[in-house]
C-alpha cells in the first residue's frame, strides 16, 4: 500500500525509473541490509563525506550509535548542548569524546539529570499544498497558456495555503553541578580529574529571537564584507 501511494504522485517517466525487491526473509531481513551499508561506511578508506565523517562530532572513538535516533532528546537539543559545551567547557567535551561512550548518550543524561533545561514553544507555520497546485495546473494546462495558469495560481495562492503548528526551542539553560556531572561520568567510566568543584549560577545561553537578521542593501553588504576582511587581516 505504501509503495502504491508513493507511485501515485510520480510521472510515467519517474515510475519507469523505480524498482524494488522483496526481502527474502529466509536469507536476510531489513537490519541485515542496513548493517551492510553501515559496515561499508565504517571500513571505508576513502576521504569522502561518509555518514561517520558528517556526524563524527556526536560519537566517541568507537563509532556506535542507535539507528532509532535519540531515546530521550532531539537533534535540536543535542546541537544546543554540544555548541554550549564547545564554547564554555571544551575540557568536559574532550573527556567525553575520548571515552568509549557516544557523546550524544552523555548529553542525553545531562538533560535528564537537569544540567541542561529547555523550554519549547509552538509557532504557526505556513506551507502550500504542492499536490493541489499540481492538480490545478494539470487541469487547466491543456486549455490555457502556461503563464496564464501560473498567474492564476499566484493570484489565488491563499486557496493552496495550509497553516500548521510546529514546536521549537524557546529557551535553553545550563546549570553546572559538580556532583551530577561526576555521577554521570562515573556511570560511563569517564575520568573526573578535570572537573572543578565550583557551582555556577544558571546560564540561559539561548533564547529564540536573540539573533536578529538585519537587511542590507547590496552596496552596504559589500562595504561590510570588505571591512570584515580588513579586520581579519589585522
Amino acid at each position: 500500500r505504501a509503495w502504491n501511494n508513493y507511485l501515485k504522485d510520480l510521472s510515467v517517466k519517474q515510475k519507469k525509473a523505480q524498482d524494488y525487491k522483496l526481502i527474502d526473509t529466509t536469507r536476510a531481513n531489513a537490519s541485515t541490509y542496513l548493517s551492510k551499508y553501515l559496515i561499508k561506511e565504517y571500513n571505508s578508506d576513502t576521504d569522502g563525506a561518509s555518514f561517520f565523517t558528517q556526524f563524527k562530532r556526536y560519537f566517541s572513538k568507537l563509532k556506535l550509535f542507535r539507528t532509532s535516533n535519540f531515546y530521550h532528546t532531539t537533534q535540536a537539543k543535542i546541537d544546543r548542548m554540544y555548541g554550549y559545551l564547545t564554547a564554555n567547557y571544551p575540557d568536559i567535551l574532550e573527556h567525553i569524546r575520548l571515552s568509549d561512550t557516544p557523546i550524544y548518550e552523555v548529553l542525553e543524561q545531562f538533560e535528564l539529570q537537569g544540567l541542561f533545561s529547555f523550554v519549547k514553544e509552538s509557532i504557526a507555520s505556513l506551507a502550500f499544498d504542492r499536490k493541489k497546485i499540481k492538480e490545478f495546473y494539470e487541469a487547466y494546462a491543456p486549455t490555457h497558456q502556461d503563464y496564464e495558469v501560473k498567474q492564476e495560481i499566484i493570484d489565488n495562492i491563499e486557496h493552496f495555503a495550509k497553516v500548521s503548528s510546529v514546536s521549537r526551542i524557546k529557551e535553553a539553560s545550563f546549570r553546572f553541578e559538580h556532583s551530577i556531572i561526576s555521577n554521570v561520568f562515573n556511570e560511563y567510566g569517564i575520568s573526573t580529574d578535570i572537573l572543578q568543584s565550583d557551582t555556577t549560577l544558571e546560564d540561559k545561553f539561548y533564547e529564540s529571537g536573540m539573533c536578529e537578521m538585519i537587511s542590507f542593501k547590496l552596496n552596504q553588504a559589500f562595504s561590510l564584507a570588505n571591512l570584515l576582511g580588513q579586520l581579519d587581516r589585522i
